[in-house]
C-alpha cells in the first residue's frame, strides 16, 4: 500500500513558542496555549438592548458599560396647543359679575334701604333711575339704551338715593300683601332613602367606645334620619316631614301615621300617574305630632332590590310641591336602573336619560321645591345626571361618608329658602354682551328658582369688537 503527501506541517513546541503564526488556517490544528489572563475577552456590543426588569436595583453607573451604538432615539413630543398662537388658543376672561342673590331676599340685612316708592322705570329697557343716573329738565336719557324718558323732578330726587349726601343704591319693595310671605313653619322636608341592595355594603368604623364596628350604609342613614328627626323636634316642632323610601318599588310613608302608598311594576314608568298619587297622599300633621310615628318607620327599613331613583325623586317633589319652600332630600348610593330616568338602559340605548332629571328639576323650580342630593364617597351613581336636580334648583350636592351622613342630612335641612319664583334682569351698555348665554345683547334675563342664603350666581360679559373704542 503506497501513501502520497504533498504538504505536511510540523508546529510543535514545548511551551507553544514555535506556533507558527503563518500558513493556512486548518479547522483541526490544536491550539494548546493556555489562558494566563484573568479576565475573559470583551463581549462584542448588543445592537438590540431589551428593557431593564423594574424590579432589578440599577446598576453602578460606569463609562465603560456605556452602550457602543447609540440606541434609536423616542418620538418627537407632539405641540403643547395651550402654547401654540392661534385661534384655538383659550384666552382668560375676568370681566365677570358676582351676584349675591341670598343677601338681596333677606331684607333684613339692608334695614334703611328699602323703599314702597315706585321706581321711575326707563320706557324701552325697563331699567331703573338710579344715583349713577342725571336728569336734566325733567328728561332722562337711559345710559343702557339711550330712550329719552321724561320724569318728575321732584320724584326723580327721590329716586336717586340722595339721602344726607349720600349716593347709594336704593332696594325697592312691592306693597305687602297676605301672598308675598309664607310662615317657614307651613314648608315640608322630605327624606327620599335608598334602601336598595347596594345599601348593604359595610363600612369599618371606630364605637364611642373605641371599639371597631361595621357599619352599612342603610344604618348609617337610619341614624342620622333618627338624630336629624329629634333635632326637627327640638327646633322646629310645627314643620312638616315626610319619608319616601325606594328599591324596587317607590313607598310613601309621608308622616308615618297613615298607611303607606307604594307604587311598582307600570306605575314606575307612568310619570303622571306617579304625580297624581303623590300630590293627592296627605300629611296633615307636623313633627311634633309624628316624631314617634316617623322614627318607628325609620327604624324598620330593610335593604333588597333594585334602584328605582327617578320615580322616587318624581313622587318626592310631587309630595313637597303642595307647599312652596319646601325641600327633598335624596340619599342614594347607586345609580337608576329602573322606571322612569333608567340611567343603565339609557347607556346600551339612544335614549336620553337626563331629559327626565331635567324636566323633573324645571317643575320643581316651578313648584318653590328644593333638591338636594347625597352620595356615599366611592359609588357611582353618575352625580353628573342627578346632579342636575340640585344645581337647577338650588339644592347641594354632597359625597358623604358613614362618619359625615347626620351631620350633612342635618345641614341641608335647616338651610331654609328665602324666595321662590326668582328672575334676575342684567343689563349693561350697548356694545356689552353676554358670550354664554342664549342672548347675545346687553341684556340678560335669568331664571334663578329658589333662593337660599349664601347663593351667589355669576354673569360673564365681554365688548363686541366695533364698540372696542
Amino acid at each position: 500500500m503506497e501513501f502520497a503527501c504533498s504538504h505536511v506541517v510540523c508546529n510543535w513546541g514545548p511551551d507553544g513558542a514555535g506556533i507558527s503564526q503563518f500558513g493556512p488556517n486548518y479547522e483541526n490544528i490544536a491550539i494548546l496555549k493556555q489562558q494566563t489572563d484573568a479576565l475573559p475577552p470583551p463581549l462584542p456590543p448588543r445592537r438590540f438592548r431589551k428593557p431593564r426588569p423594574t424590579s432589578l436595583p440599577n446598576p453602578p453607573f460606569s463609562p465603560s458599560h456605556l452602550p457602543v451604538t447609540p440606541l434609536s432615539r423616542p418620538p418627537p413630543v407632539p405641540p403643547r396647543l395651550d402654547l401654540l398662537e392661534g385661534e384655538n388658543r383659550f384666552k382668560v376672561n375676568i370681566n365677570v359679575v358676582s351676584l349675591g342673590v341670598g343677601k338681596l331676599a333677606d331684607i333684613s340685612q339692608d334695614a334703611g334701604l328699602e323703599s314702597f316708592q315706585s321706581p321711575v322705570i326707563c320706557g324701552k329697557c325697563s331699567a331703573a333711575l338710579s344715583c349713577l343716573s342725571s336728569v336734566w329738565k325733567k328728561l332722562w336719557v337711559c345710559e343702557f339704551c339711550g330712550y329719552e324718558n321724561g320724569v318728575d323732578e321732584n320724584l326723580a330726587q327721590v329716586c336717586i338715593g340722595q339721602r344726607a349726601g349720600v349716593r347709594s343704591d336704593d332696594l325697592y319693595l312691592p306693597r305687602e300683601s297676605e301672598d308675598d310671605y309664607q310662615n317657614l313653619e307651613d314648608t315640608m322636608v322630605v327624606f327620599c332613602v335608598d334602601i336598595s341592595g347596594s345599601m348593604t355594603v359595610t363600612t369599618e368604623v371606630t364605637s364611642d367606645s373605641g371599639s371597631t364596628v361595621h357599619v352599612s350604609r342603610l344604618e348609617g342613614i337610619q341614624d342620622a334620619l333618627q338624630r336629624t328627626l329629634t333635632f326637627a323636634l327640638q327646633k322646629t316642632p310645627h314643620r312638616r316631614v315626610a319619608l319616601v323610601t325606594f328599591n324596587d318599588e317607590v313607598v310613601i310613608y309621608g308622616d308615618g301615621t297613615r298607611t303607606p302608598l307604594t307604587i311598582k311594576d307600570w306605575a314606575l314608568v307612568d310619570y303622571e300617574h306617579i304625580w297624581k298619587q303623590a300630590v293627592g297622599y296627605n300629611v296633615p300633621h307636623c313633627i311634633a305630632e309624628t316624631h314617634q310615628d316617623l322614627s318607628q318607620r325609620v327604624k324598620e327599613l330593610r335593604e333588597h332590590g333594585a334602584t328605582a331613583l327617578g320615580p322616587a325623586a318624581l313622587a318626592s317633589v310631587a309630595l313637597a310641591s303642595k307647599y312652596p319652600g319646601s325641600k327633598v332630600i335624596l340619599c342614594t348610593d347607586g345609580r337608576a336602573n329602573i322606571g322612569l330616568g333608567d340611567m343603565e338602559q339609557a347607556q346600551s340605548s339612544s335614549a336620553k336619560t337626563p331629559y327626565f332629571y331635567r324636566e323633573l328639576a324645571l317643575q320643581a323650580v316651578e313648584k318653590g321645591v328644593i333638591i338636594s342630593v347625597m352620595s356615599f364617597r366611592g359609588t357611582d351613581c353618575r352625580l353628573a345626571d342627578i346632579g342636575r336636580l340640585a344645581d337647577m334648583t338650588g339644592g347641594r350636592v354632597n359625597i358623604v361618608s358613614i362618619g359625615t351622613v347626620a351631620t350633612e342630612i342635618q345641614s341641608i335641612s335647616e338651610d331654609n329658602v328665602l324666595a321662590t319664583g326668582v328672575t334676575a334682569t342684567l343689563l349693561a351698555a350697548e356694545g356689552v354682551y353676554f358670550p354664554y348665554e342664549d342672548e347675545n345683547n346687553h341684556k340678560l334675563v335669568r331664571e334663578i328658582g329658589n333662593v337660599t342664603k349664601g347663593l351667589e350666581i355669576t354673569f360673564e360679559f365681554a365688548v363686541k369688537p366695533d364698540y372696542m373704542e
